[in-house]
């Protein structure tokens, strides 16, 4: 059958990228009375790591310890006119930020109330991936959940039928538990064998019926 642009995702695997997802978007608001370790190379305090934006090699970002409460003095940014001579845009920026007199504080970029959540994150992981145009009308309240999730596992192929489970590792000898005349799979259980062929030809000529009333 054609694949259509579901994932199945392994729950560890998921909670994995989820925390990687959440550390690597995470951005910190600043604050000058704030004891928080929040590194000025590495973390996100600016938009974007600052080590990303100047495209420093990573052998040398495990030697930029430095914090932003290092550049901070009484609220105001103390940046070496060295920094800024090899650096004006970056110091622009810098200086753009107003510093806060409260505790400093980790927010989400991607929520309105930059607070961060496993759907949240989630969200962010899958954003790329298309929705078909019918998963609302499978998921409908009027269908019961069985069916739904019964035509779910049908168009992701992943029916426990007997040549997926031979496929699997299991040892059967596959044939249709209807027919016994070829092996059992999705295609033949439900559009080739005899039995699906004679329901699909009554529905067709109800259809007919009532399309020509």
């Amino acid at each position: 059958m054609k694949q259509v642009p579901f994932k199945l995702v392994n729950i560890a695997k998921c909670q994995h990228e989820t925390s990687e997802i959440i550390m690597k978007h995470k951005g910190w608001y600043l604050a000058y009375r704030g004891k928080l370790p929040e590194g000025f190379w590495r973390d996100n305090w600016l938009g974007v790591p600052i080590l990303d934006l100047l495209g420093i090699p990573d052998f040398l970002a495990t030697h930029l310890h430095v914090r932003v409460s290092d550049f901070i003095l009484d609220g105001r940014w103390i940046l070496d006119d060295r920094f800024r001579a090899r650096f004006p845009d970056l110091c622009f920026w810098i200086g753009k930020i107003v510093i806060s007199p409260v505790t400093d504080y980790l927010v989400w970029p991607h929520s309105r109330e930059g607070s961060v959540s496993s759907k949240a994150a989630y969200s962010r992981m899958f954003h790329d991936i298309p929705q078909v145009p019918w998963w609302r009308d499978l998921w409908s309240r009027y269908i019961t959940p069985s069916r739904s999730v019964l035509s779910w596992r049908l168009f992701i192929d992943r029916l426990p039928t007997e040549d997926c489970l031979c496929m699997s590792g299991f040892q059967l000898t596959s044939r249709c538990s209807v027919c016994g005349a070829s092996s059992e799979s999705v295609d033949h259980l439900f559009l080739k064998c005899p039995l699906a062929t004679a329901l699909w030809e009554a529905v067709f000529s109800c259809i007919s019926e009532v399309c020509l009333r």
